[in-house]
């Protein structure tokens, strides 16, 4: 049977597995449509749920391992997906992988095909219980946020041939992480990017082709890119191919990182969009902070320079303003370079 697209936008498919095996039988799956009860399970979910095989669900799916106090070990998730008639999936309008506590899955092997998830966006939600990753080997875009929360990856080779997350948020929180390797296809972020609360991480290598980040007007305002919070991080050399941040660049509370070495290639930092920055007004700006061994901020010399004494500095007349806060143990260094000269007459 040739493979098809199939469902709406407002449809969602939550798949509940539980039981030792994970096998269709102890699978609950419901189908939720736009102002439609959800059916019963079996009607639907028995054997492949629009009755032939779907490369393009235009909805979002989620799966659910574990929970309400029945665990899971190590279910088949491909294959249930392959019963459903969804294990030939190349894009999904969402995909939402929640692992419940307790549950033990050492890996998710799943979804081969899979090389767009457009819409609600990527979560894996590990509980940390996850200890590889979910299968996504041929992934490539992700049009909206992807987060990837509380697992136990070591790494994220997995995503190696994903090359950009358009609209939306990257979030990597996990515990476990000491390398960000399998990003090394990624060179934009249009939100967010937000590595927070890795304890393990001690470099950011494997973002070298990352080039911009918050380049969708929707992130004007905020913080463009943040690196907080990482216990053992000591490097952000990883960074040295980053170019523009569209919001503002925070590096804070990071114990053991004592220099920003790899964001000299930083040359524009503000709205993503630029319009704010042009028109001589600091919307956002780079902040540094509660890094208590961090003395080279060298780095930042090419955004905002102090004088002797810390007065600000003019940046060169085709740079936009842009605000510098760098709190350091031993005191305050802020550069708020000038607005551009206007042109004359």
């Amino acid at each position: 049977i040739q493979s098809t697209a199939c469902g709406k936008p407002d449809d969602f498919i939550n798949i509940l597995i539980t039981g030792a095996s994970g096998s269709l039988a102890n699978t609950q799956c419901s189908v939720t449509f736009t102002n439609f009860p959800d059916p019963t399970p079996p009607a639907l979910c028995a054997g492949a749920v629009f009755g032939r095989p779907c490369a393009v669900f235009r909805g979002g799916l989620v799966i659910t391992i574990g929970g309400f106090a029945r665990l899971t070990d190590n279910p088949d998730v491909q294959g249930i997906l392959e019963l459903l008639g969804l294990g030939a999936l190349r894009s999904v309008g969402g995909l939402f992988i929640d692992i419940a506590d307790g549950s033990r899955v050492a890996a998710l092997d799943i979804l081969p095909a899979l090389q767009t998830v457009s819409g609600a966006g990527l979560q894996v939600l590990g509980a940390r219980q996850v200890g590889a990753a979910p299968g996504l080997a041929s992934l490539r875009t992700v049009d909206g946020q992807l987060f990837l929360v509380a697992t136990q990856l070591p790494n994220l080779v997995d995503f190696g041939r994903l090359a950009g997350v358009s609209d939306s948020a990257i979030l990597i929180n996990n515990h476990n992480l000491t390398s960000l390797a399998g990003l090394g296809a990624l060179k934009s972020v249009g939100g967010q990017l937000v590595l927070s609360l890795n304890a393990r991480l001690a470099s950011l290598s494997g973002l070298e082709a990352l080039a911009e980040v918050g380049t969708d007007p929707s992130a004007h305002g905020f913080v463009g890119l943040s690196v907080a919070n990482n216990t053992r991080l000591t490097s952000v050399a990883g960074l040295a191919g980053l170019r523009r941040v569209g919001g503002t660049l925070q590096v804070a509370n990071n114990p053991a990182l004592a220099s920003l070495a790899g964001l000299e290639g930083v040359v524009e930092v503000g709205d993503a969009a630029g319009s704010g920055a042009s028109a001589g007004v600091a919307h956002a700006g780079v902040a540094v902070t509660g890094n208590t061994v961090l003395r080279d901020v060298s780095a930042l010399a090419g955004l905002g320079q102090c004088g002797a004494k810390g007065a600000a500095a003019a940046s060169p007349s085709k740079r936009p303003s842009v605000k510098v806060e760098v709190f350091l143990e031993t005191g305050v260094v802020t550069a708020a370079p000038e607005a551009a000269a206007p042109p004359q007459a």
